[in-house]
């Protein structure tokens, strides 16, 4: 196994941020359908899209939710 630290350029990404604690909480809030086995990994994308997603104005309304925007 190769720890993820040791490999050079690579960004270790967490929810553990304020809006990974917002997302979570909004997952629950909202009682998101899930199997269990995808979420982790929803939250993460969605954690670390919202932010570049924000700051870069309207054009990007729906990407997170196709269709949606």
């Amino acid at each position: 196994m190769t720890p993820a630290g040791s490999v050079p350029g690579l960004e270790i990404r967490t929810i553990q941020t304020e809006v990974g604690r917002k997302v979570v909480e909004a997952w629950v809030a909202n009682e998101v359908a899930h199997c269990g086995d995808c979420q982790s990994g929803q939250v993460l994308a969605a954690t670390t899209q919202l932010p570049e997603i924000q700051s870069s104005g309207d054009d990007h309304i729906g990407v997170m939710a196709p269709g949606q925007g």
